[in-house]
């Protein structure tokens, strides 16, 4: 996972990564000081095969949601580019980033993205309306039966604990089988109990040809991922 700075257009065939990352580098410039420049990310390289649970682990500081927000086109890199299911989403108008990505990936961060005056089902329903083709109810009470909240579907966010919040946001990020799951530290605030069930949809439920990166600093989780990629300040270890 070496960088190379370059950044030259991946083929565009069905055998295609679902996700990569081209020599992705990123600094900010503190106080807007052109002399005082902090490196978050140093030409990094990442490439998602179709059904790839890549881990991504590193101490804090290291630049893991820094490569996230990459990854999910929240945030352009200074250099280097980002490709999703064969279309660049990197240092495109944001209102593309916004179409490819409600399109291609499911995102779920460590805060809540729920809307208050939709129930939980409404909030599934909401994400999987974006994707092509659209989400059905089934699919979106299938999902929630599978993650546990089968009996809290009709629940509003405000009334959900942390571990049924984080299994709800679960859900809005995978319904309608997006090519990329990517995630935040899925498993911080729940259970035991309640890691385990999030890991067997991670491992056994996600559609086959997507691929999923998750950040954490669970054990668990990186013993579950195909492939481990380790931050060092910023840079592929």
């Amino acid at each position: 996972m070496s960088g190379t700075g370059r950044s030259t257009d991946p083929p565009q065939n069905p055998t295609s990564p679902v996700l990569q990352a081209r020599g992705v580098h990123r600094f900010y410039r503190r106080g807007g000081q052109l002399d005082n420049e902090v490196v978050a990310l140093r030409d990094v390289d990442l490439t998602v095969e179709p059904g790839e649970l890549v881990a991504v682990v590193g101490p804090s500081g290291s630049g893991k949601s820094t490569l996230l927000g990459l990854l999910a086109g929240l945030d352009d890199p200074s250099g280097g580019s980002v490709w999703v299911a064969g279309e660049r989403l990197s240092h495109r108008a944001p209102a593309e980033q916004a179409r490819l990505r409600g399109r291609h990936i499911g995102v779920l961060t460590q805060s809540s993205g729920l809307l208050d005056h939709l129930d939980v089902l409404g909030n599934v329903m909401l994400a999987g309306s974006f994707r092509q083709p659209a989400a059905g109810t089934a699919q979106a009470v299938d999902l929630l039966g599978r993650l546990g909240l089968r009996e809290r579907m009709r629940a509003r966010p405000g009334t959900l604990s942390g571990g049924e919040t984080a299994r709800a946001n679960l859900a809005a990020a995978m319904i309608g089988d997006p090519a990329v799951l990517l995630a935040d530290e899925p498993t911080a605030e729940v259970s035991r109990a309640e890691e385990a069930a999030v890991l067997r949809l991670l491992t056994r439920h996600r559609p086959a040809g997507s691929g999923t990166v998750v950040v954490t600093h669970s054990v668990a989780v990186a013993r579950a991922a195909s492939r481990v990629v380790t931050l060092v300040a910023g840079t592929a270890a």
